[in-house]
């Protein structure tokens, strides 16, 4: 399995996630963390790198790269990839 980094626009990162997810053989997140606010006493979830779309898949870094290609549209919002690869 390999996974890939995207650096995205903040208010469409929900929006892509959804998108990928939609697409077969790929599985994309945004990794949370708990944050505890103090003041209200209460527990929120917040992005652990903000703007970042993680995926992974079993498409080699060149079936990547053109599957974002092909995407085009639906892709709106993604500034660039991380081009270190991340393997599991």
């Amino acid at each position: 399995m390999n996974c890939y980094v995207l650096y995205c626009q903040r208010f469409k990162i929900e929006n892509l996630c959804h998108t990928f997810n939609t697409k077969k053989g790929i599985e994309a997140f945004i990794p949370l963390m708990e944050k505890h606010i103090h003041s209200t006493n209460e527990i929120v979830l917040k992005p652990l790198f903000p703007n970042y779309l993680f995926i992974k898949t079993k498409m080699n870094q060149i079936e990547f790269d053109t599957f974002l290609l092909l995407m085009k549209e639906e892709k709106n919002g993604v500034i660039n990839e991380r081009r270190k690869k991340w393997c599991y």
